[in-house]
């Protein structure tokens, strides 16, 4: 079909970025809930109800996939506010409770009951786990 030829109202290179972003969503889908090593190729495009020519179109290896799916749902998770000012906002409250779990390590230090030492770096790595953790469980689907 020659460049910039529709089809179904689409032009070629839309339709292609749309299949990808099917496989993305079937990658989401597979990998959190059958695994990454029990997910196939055949499974992927069965799923999208593609050709694996499509899949191979797109995408190299399934490893390839594995990273585009990762990449889009953290850049997804970086970009949490609307807006600039929304996210100062977000990043804002995380330090907030980093802080709390800060001063709690050096009360906790003044008591003799954990080391004396600069607890902030731990308090950062704490509270992003946490928030990670968070999304994780409250975004991924309930396994029967």
């Amino acid at each position: 079909m020659p460049a910039g030829q529709r089809y179904g109202g689409r032009t070629a290179d839309e339709r292609r970025a749309e299949r990808r972003e099917r496989l993305l969503d079937a990658g989401l889908e597979l990998f959190g809930t059958q695994g990454y090593a029990n997910t196939s190729i055949e499974a992927l495009c069965s799923a999208t109800r593609l050709n694996p020519r499509y899949f191979y179109e797109s995408l190299k290896t399934r490893e390839e996939l594995l990273r585009a799916v990762y990449d889009r749902h953290t850049r997804l998770a970086t970009a949490v506010g609307v807006s600039l000012e929304l996210e100062r906002h977000r990043r804002d409250v995380l330090r907030g409770f980093a802080e709390l779990v800060e001063r709690e390590a050096d009360a906790l230090a003044a008591q003799g009951l954990l080391p004396a030492r600069d607890h902030r770096p731990t308090a950062l790595a704490i509270v992003d786990t946490l928030v990670d953790l968070f999304l994780a469980a409250f975004l991924t689907p309930p396994q029967p």
